[in-house]
Parts: structure tokens; C-alpha cells; sequence
């Protein structure tokens, strides 16, 4: 079972993400480390989006090396995407980050809960169990006219080495006042 979550306008596959990071890890990324001509993580159209969350900002995150995952998002309307990831022998994890030139939602999401970030935010909090341990985590934001996404994901087998996921949003939250800040 794909697991979905969804804010107006927008429904966005986990699966998606972590497919993306299985591939990329898959293209001989071993052993975590990235291949000599690593792909350009940031797509952007008008927002450098790894410039928000840097490569640095995301190996902090992991506790590990990230490295970019090529290929870009296709949704319609980004004004900038970009995506790190990381793995070991027993995970794989994908920090994506998404940038719209204008106002995706107007009320809170149902089943989420605010967070002090931008003109109005929100954050969502899961944990994959058995076949697909790990932590999810998605934080959404209005600022200045445009809303940002970021999405944390874990998929691996039994005991993936991460913090439980509300420690993981934690440190996310932390990250990204500080990459907001920096802009």
C-alpha cells in the first residue's frame, strides 16, 4: 500500500520519494558515498531550493554524507525543487525540498499540526513500521507569497539506526528556522 498525504491541490506519494532515492542509491552508491560526477540536485525554474536546505544542512540532518538525487520533479507549477538523500545497509532516506510562487493552502490540513514557521505553518509526524521502519516527516509554510514544502523520509528493514520521528521533526524544525533565517 502506497501511503498518501494529501493538502488541497496537491497529493504528493511517499513511495515516490523514496523510489527515487532507491534508484539513486542503486547507480553504485554503496557505500554512501556519492559517485565522482554526482548529479545537480537543485531543479530549479526561479528558486534554488538547495540553497535553503544545503547539502550541509542535510548531512547534519542525516548524521551521515548526503548526496544529491538527479532527475527533478515534474509536478506542474514548482518555481524550485531539490533533493538529498542517504543510505546504509539497512535504509535508504530522502530530505525533498519544494517551492511554489503562491499560496497552496489557505486553512490548516486536516490531521496536521501547526508550527511556528513563515506567515502560517504546519507539520505531520509518522512512523513506518516492519517492512517500511522509519520516520516521516512533512512540513509545510506560506511566506512572502509562497509555500514551501519539506519532506523527510525513511524506508528500510527492522532497526534503521533513526531516532523516533518525533525527534527526527524536532531536528527538522530546528534546520529549517535556521535555513529561513539565513534567507
Amino acid at each position: 500500500m502506497t501511503a498518501k498525504f494529501s493538502l488541497p491541490g496537491w497529493i504528493v506519494s511517499k513511495k515516490a520519494v523514496v523510489a527515487a532515492t532507491v534508484v539513486a542509491v542503486s547507480c553504485g552508491r554503496g557505500n554512501g558515498a556519492p559517485p565522482a560526477a554526482a548529479p545537480v540536485a537543485s531543479h530549479s525554474r526561479e528558486v534554488d531550493a538547495c540553497r535553503i536546505v544545503t547539502q550541509e544542512d542535510a548531512s547534519s540532518l542525516f548524521g551521515r554524507r548526503a548526496f544529491p538525487i538527479g532527475g527533478g520533479s515534474r509536478e506542474s507549477g514548482l518555481a524550485g525543487y531539490c533533493q538529498w538523500g542517504w543510505e546504509s545497509g539497512r535504509a535508504v532516506g530522502a530530505l525533498e525540498i519544494r517551492v511554489w510562487n503562491a499560496v497552496r493552502f489557505r486553512t490548516e490540513p486536516q490531521g496536521w499540526a501547526k508550527f511556528d514557521i513563515g506567515e502560517r505553518g504546519y507539520i505531520r509526524v509518522e512512523s513506518n513500521t516492519g517492512e517500511r521502519a522509519g520516520p516521516d516527516v512533512e512540513i509545510v509554510w506560506v511566506q512572502e507569497r509562497r509555500t514551501y514544502a519539506v519532506s523527510y523520509t525513511v524506508v528500510g528493514r527492522g532497526d534503521t539506526g533513526e531516532p523516533d520521528p518525533q525527534k527526527r521533526a524536532d531536528e527538522l524544525k530546528v534546520l529549517l528556522l535556521k535555513a529561513m533565517a539565513r534567507r
